[in-house]
């Protein structure tokens, strides 16, 4: 029997995703270290982020610090009603505990921001119990 992709992706050079499967009792593929699939699952659920912490030194010249970070769902509070406004918010950043590069222990403000946007953006609501 042949069967029909559903669906192909480009940077698999058009393998279907039939193909990507094998033959077990699942069909599911085992093999996690496999760089196609995991190349595959990044494109797929992966939102590139770098979050920016920027703070004052004891002495008040400024000071940032970049870090990246791979989240998997944006998280929207209900509260704000407009998606748009909810994803600004979610990525704002609130006011985390510090060490400065000279050590000194401050409040500093960590907006995050997407470098990159996977296939499939997930979203999860924050709900009031």
């Amino acid at each position: 029997t042949t069967t029909t992709p559903i669906a192909t992706n480009d940077n698999l050079n058009n393998t279907p995703i039939n193909d990507l499967t094998d033959t077990n009792d699942n069909n599911i593929k085992t093999d996690t270290n496999n760089p196609e699939i995991l190349d595959y699952m990044k494109q797929m659920f992966e939102i590139g982020a770098v979050d920016i912490l920027s703070a004052n030194e004891q002495d008040g010249s400024p000071v940032e610090c970049e870090s990246k970070s791979v989240h998997y769902f944006l998280m929207l509070d209900v509260k704000y009603k407009e998606l748009y406004h909810a994803l600004d918010e979610g990525f704002v950043g609130d006011a985390v505990e510090w060490r400065t590069p000279k050590h000194f222990c401050t409040n500093a403000s960590k907006p995050t921001w997407i470098t990159r946007l996977p296939t499939v953006v997930m979203f999860q609501e924050m709900r009031a119990h």
